[in-house]
């Protein structure tokens, strides 16, 4: 079943309201059907509704949102959260163009409707999945599945002491650019997803190798090295982190 959008505004939204707050009698497409009506049936002119279609990829939200939902057993579908569905569809419209963020949010959309899963759900989730990159998520969905991932501080050394030059550095095969995941870590320490401590560490030096042999170049002579202290740490997913990565996945 696909999911129909409008070309013409209807006359009343009161009636796909009267829909959504009915008995759980619809299949999952037309109760999706509903809240995509709700949510961008106010795009008022016909191009503007090719050109979002077109450059968010709806066709393929759509299909992916109504498959998920079919895939609840029906005994565990229930009428989906509003607070939960509605914020997620209205969240999702610049977003769904990266792949992992679309994943993101139709997985939550799915969640809102299954009984094993909703009440376990915050309206936040919505707006966290709207904020991030898809390195973001992807980084974060790592993390969950490592629990902890080894980082470092490096800084520069100065007459007078040091200055930070990299901070929360992470380096893996899958991860290679370090620097985009040292915004990307501290990005996700700062929405509560994940606790970064340079406290704790691991208790095997070798999880840090590959720092203790990284050459940094001077950032304002690149062709000099700089010479580095290294401080290491350790990133971890937190409680919130894990509830929001199990409402995502």
């Amino acid at each position: 079943m696909s999911i129909i959008i409008p070309e013409k505004l209807p006359e009343s939204i009161d009636t796909a309201i009267s829909n959504l707050s009915a008995p759980v009698t619809k299949s999952a497409g037309e109760t999706l059907n509903d809240l995509f009506y709700l949510v961008f049936g106010g795009i008022n002119h016909l191009a503007d509704k090719k050109r979002i279609k077109k450059r968010l990829r709806l066709e393929q939200y759509e299909k992916k949102l109504v498959d998920k939902a079919q895939a609840i057993p029906s005994e565990c579908r229930v009428e989906p959260d509003l607070q939960i569905a509605g914020q997620a569809l209205q969240k999702s419209i610049f977003c769904i163009e990266h792949e992992e963020l679309q994943e993101m949010f139709a997985n939550l959309i799915a969640a809102s409707m299954d009984s094993r899963k909703n009440n376990s759900l915050h309206p936040s989730y919505s707006e966290i999945i709207s904020q991030l990159s898809p390195l973001d998520a992807r980084l974060i969905l790592h993390i969950k599945k490592q629990k902890s991932i080894p980082i470092a501080n490096i800084s520069q050394q100065l007459d007078k002491g040091y200055l930070t030059y990299l901070q929360n550095v992470y380096y893996s095969n899958e991860f290679p650019d370090m620097y985009n995941q040292s915004i990307s870590l501290t990005f996700l320490n700062s929405i509560g997803l994940i606790k970064i401590s340079f406290l704790e560490k691991y208790v095997d030096d070798e999880a840090y190798e590959f720092y203790k042999n990284l050459s940094v170049a001077d950032p304002y002579d690149t062709t000099k090295e700089i010479i580095a202290k290294k401080d290491y740490g350790i990133a971890m997913i937190t409680p919130f982190g894990i509830s929001f990565t199990d409402a995502v996945t």
